[in-house]
């Protein structure tokens, strides 16, 4: 059970940052997060594997958010 819940505010953190990309002028439909470690992601493009971006990632009352995105590989 806690494992369950463990799961669930992971993905509830990995959906605001996915909805977050829009900050950043990015469709959070076209992009695909892979996370990387505790608060890195790789932000692969859907249409192009080898377009993506790094972000990091930060906790802003007590949710995660964008730190920064730095362009990753083209």
């Amino acid at each position: 059970m806690i494992q369950s819940l463990m799961n669930e505010v992971a993905n509830t953190g990995h959906q605001l940052l996915s909805q977050e990309l829009r900050v950043y002028g990015l469709n959070p439909s076209d992009w695909t997060l892979i996370q990387e470690d505790q608060k890195r992601y790789r932000i692969q493009s859907n249409s192009d594997r080898g377009f993506s971006f790094l972000g990091y990632a930060r906790e802003k009352a007590h949710a995660l958010c964008w730190d920064h995105i730095e362009l990753f590989s083209l």
